[in-house]
């Protein structure tokens, strides 16, 4: 069941439906989609989707915006697939024609942009003030909230009209995947086409005698892992927060990826109360925890993306896990024992391919020459 609500405030309740998925990603709107006929136990509901109407899941008390009804004739009756974001999406409603300049706290940027709208926020970290090269706002104010996440390095979630921010968001430890015990065939991609060895960045800049800016502040960063790839230049950084060579080195450290960025996949989990590890696996956006494959190999990851039917314990969520932290001391001594097997397997195959060219010579000399080269099994 679902209650809908239209924007002049009169609700019912959708009594039956199919297919409900909710799809929450991080650092993205979560999506409903859902599928009912318009039946007797629909009828009335049916006639509240419109524009601006509002769905909320009794189940977690969120609440999603119908954004692409789409209505197909089913006999006497018509069936609806409804598509919804939840009602954060609403911040983009907002087009904030001013703007803030200079250097300014994350609190003042947040009163900024929520400024008239229902919206609140709550900033559960403490995060420095940002300095703005260019003005801020003139933009819509999921657009500008966007900005304020990258400037001030933090993550976010709704909850409905109310903005949480920390610097992570989720919880460590809080669930343990086992390969054979209460998953099967965990797989990954990993993505090596933004990787890296080298990147060079520019801080806070000054004026110099004439009134003209000129940069004070530049550091560089190169991967140990330049030695085996080569130098391999990441987009540069400006950015005026950065007032000393040793911090701005030590977020370009964070920014360059001279690591594959890896996608962890599980082909089926068991949820239930029984499985195994039941009481360690809090599920949620955000938190990390372990793979462990079936080879006994722990893999730290984080949950980026969790697809399932919040109406439903049988339904088995989707879920996408992204690597929380890559070790580039573990990752260096795979390329060294990768080069080393591949080096003892390549001596191998000159090895064997020379007796097999030694072998393929003796047989070309006997059709020559009569040559016995070995004994026939027939």
């Amino acid at each position: 069941m679902l209650i809908i609500k239209n924007v002049q405030g009169t609700e019912n309740a959708l009594k039956t439906i199919d297919d409900l998925t909710l799809t929450q990603t991080l650092g993205a709107i979560d999506q409903l989609t859902f599928n009912f006929i318009d039946n007797s136990d629909n009828k009335v509901a049916s006639e509240l989707v419109m524009p601006r109407s509002i769905v909320t899941i009794p189940e977690n008390n969120q609440q999603y915006l119908i954004t692409t009804p789409t209505i197909t004739p089913l006999g006497r009756y018509r069936q609806y697939a409804v598509t919804a974001l939840h009602v954060g999406q609403t911040l983009h409603d907002q087009y904030i024609d001013k703007t803030l300049t200079k250097t300014q706290s994350l609190d003042d940027c947040m009163k900024f942009i929520t400024q008239g709208t229902k919206f609140t926020y709550e900033i559960h970290d403490t995060f420095s003030n940002y300095a703005f090269s260019e003005e801020f706002g003139n933009a819509r104010g999921d657009d500008l909230l966007t900005t304020l996440a990258s400037d001030f390095g933090f993550e976010y979630y709704f909850d409905n009209f109310e903005i949480h921010i920390y610097k992570t968001i989720g919880k460590d430890n809080a669930f343990l995947f086992v390969d054979g015990a209460n998953v099967s065939k965990i797989t990954d991609t990993e993505d090596y086409s933004n990787f890296s060895t080298h990147i060079k960045g520019t801080g806070k800049t000054t004026d110099d005698s004439d009134g003209k800016k000129s940069s004070a502040i530049t550091a560089e960063y190169t991967s140990p892992l330049a030695d085996k790839f080569g130098i391999i230049d990441a987009d540069p950084v400006s950015d005026e927060r950065f007032t000393t060579s040793a911090s701005l080195q030590d977020y370009l450290k964070k920014q360059i990826k001279d690591y594959p960025e890896v996608q962890y996949t599980i082909e089926w989990a068991d949820f239930s109360k029984n499985a195994k590890y039941h009481n360690l696996n809090d599920i949620k956006v955000g938190n990390s925890g372990y793979l462990r494959d079936r080879y006994g190999i722990d893999v730290s990851v984080r949950i980026t993306e969790l697809v399932y039917n919040p109406q439903s314990s049988t339904v088995t969520p989707q879920i996408t896990f992204g690597n929380k932290l890559f070790n580039l001391t573990t990752w260096s001594k795979a390329i060294t024992k990768a080069n080393k097997d591949n080096s003892k397997f390549s001596n191998k195959f000159k090895q064997d391919l020379t007796a097999v060219e030694s072998i393929a010579n003796s047989a070309y000399d006997s059709r020559l020459f009569g040559k016995v080269v070995g004994a026939s099994e027939y």
